[in-house]
């Protein structure tokens, strides 16, 4: 689950650790599918998608962000 997209790492990880002590059960993370920018803000880590799925409806029912996506980086 993607929930935020940053041009800078020092910005995704601080949104990450201010994402992880209001909802640190949803396991906020920064991720660069290509090893620089963008750095993305991953919610959840490795899931199937009826996990993502779950995860999106509970991240937006929590207002972590109105736009949070799923994404396959990973082949799954």
């Amino acid at each position: 689950m993607i929930a935020f997209t940053y041009n800078h790492e020092d910005q995704a990880q601080q949104k990450a650790e201010s994402l992880s002590a209001k909802f640190p059960d949803m396991q906020p993370s920064v991720f660069s599918p290509k090893g620089g920018a963008p750095y993305l803000v991953a919610l959840g880590g490795w899931m199937t998608v009826e996990e993502a799925t779950a995860l999106k409806e509970k991240a937006l029912s929590a207002g972590v962000a109105h736009d949070t996506y799923s994404q396959n980086f990973g082949g799954r």
